[in-house]
């Protein structure tokens, strides 16, 4: 049974995608100039799922633009840069 699941709509039809807890997942939203990255992943620490979540610089920009807008928890707790 997969951990993480994503699904997508847009002009093309819908997909679906599953992750381990050994692979995680990510999506990264974007327009040309501003976009949201996405991983999820499983911390071994704490045994619990998390997300992490950037602002990005969009399609015309590269990673040097991502800044960290914070990880989140199922419980809620949050870590903010």
């Amino acid at each position: 049974m997969a951990t993480f699941y994503i699904s997508t709509n847009g002009t093309s039809t819908g997909l679906i995608r599953q992750g381990s807890k050994e692979t995680g997942l990510s999506a990264h939203i974007r327009t040309w100039d501003f976009g949201i990255e996405v991983y999820a992943r499983w911390n071994e620490e704490t045994n619990k799922a998390e997300f992490e979540v950037f602002k990005t610089g969009g399609s015309s920009e590269t990673t040097k633009s991502r800044k960290l807008i914070g990880i989140y928890s199922k419980d809620g707790e949050e870590t903010t840069p």
